[in-house]
Parts: C-alpha cells; sequence; structure tokens
C-alpha cells in the first residue's frame, strides 16, 4: 500500500508545541473529572484493565473474565487481545485511577489532534458522543484522534469494527504496519485469543448495523462520493456491526466541514442524547441498542449524508485503489461494447 499524503486544511492548526500543551492540559482536567465520578458509574474500561491484569498474571483473559470467574464482570471479554494489551501499562494503577487516565488519555489525543487539524473540529469537544464516551472511559476519543495521526493508528485494532471503519477514511501505511506489529505481538502471547474472542462474541446479542435499520438504506448513497474520506467513513460506519449507542457515532465528527456543519452535528447529538436518555436508560443492552440505532441514523447519520452528497467526488487515493478502480471501469466498458456488438 502506497502512503497517501491526503490534502487536508491546516491553515486553522497550531503549532505543535501549544497543541500538546493544551492537551496535557485537558488531559488533566479530563482525569480529575473522571476521578470523581461516581464510585458506581459503569465505564468501558474497567473490563479491560481487569483482562490485562489476568494477562500479565498469566491467565487467559477471556477464561478469567465474565460472570463467576476469577475476574468478575457482568459479561465476557468482548474485546481482541489487542485491546488488551493496549490496557497492560495503566495496570500499574488502581482500576479507578486507570479508568480515569484512560479517558484523560482518549480527551487528551483527540484534542491534540484536531488542534493539529481544522479548528471547527474543536466543537466536537462540546459534542454529545465526546462527553459520554470520556464519562464512561470508551475508546472512541481515541480511535477517532488515530484517524487524524497515523502514529497511532495501531489504536485501530482495539475495535476492529470501527477501527475498519476509521482506517477506510485514511488508509495509511503507518497504520496498516502499526495495526500489523500490535497483531502479531497479540499473536505471540496467546495464538488462539482468535478462536476464543469468537467464542466470547456468540454471547453478545447487542450488535447492530445502521445500514439495515430505519432509513439506514439511505446512507448507501454515500457510496457515490467514494473519493472523499468523509463519504467512505460515513458508509463503512454504516455498514460494520456496533452497539450504535451515542458514544460509537464520535468518528461521524470528522465528516462536518467549517463551523455551520459541525454546530448542526453538535446540536443534532445533544437532541439525540435527550432522546435516547428519555426513553431508553430502563431498557435492557439488546433494547437500548435497538433503539439507540433508530435515534442516531436520522439525526446523525443523514444529516451527515446530506453534507457529503453536497461535496463533490473528489480526494486522494492509495494507489492500489485508483488501479484497481480503473480495471472496474475497464471491464464495464468492455462488457457495454460487447453487448453493443452483439445486438
Amino acid at each position: 500500500m502506497k502512503e497517501v499524503r491526503y490534502e487536508q486544511s491546516t491553515t486553522g492548526a497550531f503549532a505543535t508545541p501549544f497543541a500538546l500543551t493544551v492537551a496535557i492540559a485537558f488531559a488533566a482536567v479530563c482525569c480529575w473529572a473522571a476521578w470523581h465520578r461516581p464510585n458506581e458509574a459503569a465505564t468501558d474500561f474497567a473490563q479491560i484493565w481487569h483482562a490485562a491484569r489476568a494477562l500479565v498474571v498469566g491467565q487467559n483473559p477471556y477464561t478469567a473474565i465474565g460472570p463467576g470467574r476469577s475476574f468478575p464482570q457482568p459479561y465476557p471479554l468482548f474485546y481482541p487481545l489487542p485491546a488488551v494489551i493496549i490496557g497492560v501499562p495503566f495496570t500499574a494503577l488502581s482500576v479507578r485511577l486507570a479508568d480515569a487516565s484512560f479517558a484523560a488519555v482518549g480527551a487528551g489525543l483527540l484534542l491534540f489532534a484536531v488542534l493539529r487539524s481544522e479548528r471547527h473540529r474543536l466543537l466536537v469537544l462540546v459534542s454529545a458522543p465526546f462527553v459520554y464516551a470520556t464519562w464512561i472511559s470508551q475508546w472512541s476519543p481515541m480511535l477517532t484522534a488515530a484517524a487524524l495521526i497515523p502514529t497511532f493508528g495501531f489504536l485501530l485494532a482495539a475495535k476492529p469494527t470501527i477501527g475498519a471503519a476509521l482506517f477506510a477514511y485514511r488508509p495509511n501505511l503507518r497504520a496498516a504496519i502499526g495495526i500489523a506489529l500490535l497483531l502479531a505481538v497479540s499473536f505471540a502471547i496467546q495464538p488462539t485469543w482468535v478462536s476464543d474472542w469468537r467464542i466470547s462474541l456468540k454471547s453478545t446479542g447487542h450488535m447492530v448495523v445502521p445500514i439495515v435499520h430505519g432509513a439506514g438504506p439511505l446512507l448507501a448513497l454515500a457510496i457515490l462520493r467514494w473519493r472523499r474520506p468523509e463519504a467512505r467513513l460515513l458508509l463503512a460506519m454504516a455498514c460494520v456491526p456496533q452497539t450504535a449507542i451515542l458514544y460509537e457515532a464520535l468518528p461521524l465528527a470528522l465528516i462536518p466541514s467549517g463551523f455551520a456543519e459541525m454546530i448542526a452535528f453538535v446540536v443534532a447529538s445533544w437532541i439525540a442524547c435527550e432522546w435516547w436518555v428519555h426513553k431508553g436508560l430502563m431498557l435492557g443492552m439488546s433494547a437500548e441498542t435497538l433503539l439507540s440505532v433508530h435515534i442516531v441514523v436520522p439525526l446523525l447519520y443523514l444529516p451527515c449524508l446530506i453534507m457529503v452528497l453536497r461535496r463533490p467526488n473528489e480526494g486522494s487515493m492509495p494507489m492500489w485503489i485508483d488501479q484497481a478502480a480503473a480495471r472496474i471501469r475497464a471491464i464495464g466498458g468492455i462488457a457495454i461494447k460487447a453487448k453493443g456488438g452483439n445486438s
């Protein structure tokens, strides 16, 4: 895969030292806020911390994590081993401090990424998906940042479905190498982790694919702008299995262009949040995700589709994709000529 330097407006980008300083300060604030969450607040990273602890002491995290096991958790381990390995450095901290630190690292990394990108993206920090993801120590901020900073592309392996969608946003050689190296380390540590992971996934019933729910089929129109990174991101996000809960929609914040579109996205995200809180908090996990997908598709996905379709089908692509598209067009042209000759 040839590395492509995607064109991106950097007229609003801040200098790296300033961006790094602000990101560290913001991460410290987020760490303090996460530390002061109620003790009963359910977070996403706690399971990763317990799984990483099991891995460090030589146990199989897929047999050690879950109801009634060595590390009791409400659910089996649904994450791939690369996510557990990323969590290993946090095991030096208590679970509560590790939880807060993970949220802080994700928030700080995302802020650094947007400070080095386009200024309108700063509004992502006041969007409902970001606030919710940071509150429950979700991966979304870290993964979204990794899509903007190829050096951190290896993080996309932590959630392969959302990670694949973000990789489609800007396929990058450095990110691919980082993912490959992390996968190699995972297989070296535990060769059977894929089969163990698949067994755990069989017990999940709360994954949905947005494109098949409600007005979701309309999202296929994004393919008309396939050369644009944001169109590929939207289409891939619509097609991958996910919980579709609000925090999963954070990568869609990369789609708005300019302050007007970004403000519209932020406002729509809080409307979606209010709707979800009013209707979904007392539901079981499967019913909650089914409700959520019928909220985020009309309020977040479809507005992003309108934004994408208003733009021309232009953008840089890796050479191998351009070559494949040229072959498809050539084959199609030959087929049309052959059909014309036979008629």
